[in-house]
C-alpha cells in the first residue's frame, strides 16, 4: 500500500504547492480553464509516478542479502560488515556497510509508512549475527 500511496501523494502534495507558487509570483485571477489544466497536469505526474518502476525488493536467505539486480545487488553475509539504521529527512533507512567499502542503503523497508521497520530491521541485524556464529558455515 505504501508504495503506492507515497508516490500518489507526494505527486498531489508538490502539484498543489506549485499551483500555490504560480498564483503567488503572478498573482493572477486563476480561470476554470486554469485550474481544469491544472488538475490535468497533477494528474498526469500522479499516473506517471504509479506506472514508474517499483523498487526491486529486499530479500535476506541465510546465505546471502539480494537488494537489487545482478551479482552487484547481491552480497553473501560474509561480506557484510555492518547494519546500521540512518535518519534522513524524518526517515529512517538502513544502511548495508560491505567489507569491499562500498555501503548501499536499502530500498526497503524504510520507516515511512512501514509500521514493521523496527522488526524487519532486527532480522536482517539477526541474519548477519547468525552468519557471524556460523562462521561461513554451509547452511543449505
Amino acid at each position: 500500500m505504501g508504495q503506492f500511496a507515497l508516490p500518489l501523494v507526494s505527486a498531489l502534495l508538490l502539484g498543489g504547492l506549485l499551483f500555490q507558487v504560480i498564483l503567488l509570483v503572478t498573482g493572477e485571477p486563476v480561470t476554470v480553464a486554469g485550474i481544469r489544466n491544472h488538475l490535468r497536469v497533477i494528474g498526469s505526474a500522479a499516473l506517471g509516478i504509479l506506472v514508474l518502476p517499483r523498487p526491486e525488493a529486499v530479500t535476506a536467505t541465510p546465505r546471502f542479502l539480494a537488494f537489487g539486480k545482478g551479482d552487484r545487488g547481491r552480497a553473501d553475509w560474509t561480506d557484510v560488515r555492518d547494519i546500521t539504521v540512518r535518519r534522513s529527512a524524518g526517515i529512517d533507512r538502513v544502511r548495508v556497510s560491505l567489507r569491499d567499502g562500498r555501503s548501499v542503503f536499502l530500498r526497503a523497508p524504510i520507516s515511512l509508512l512501514d509500521r514493521q521497520f523496527v522488526q524487519k530491521t532486527e532480522e536482517l541485524q539477526d541474519f548477519l549475527q547468525t552468519s557471524r556464529l556460523n562462521c561461513g558455515a554451509d547452511t543449505d
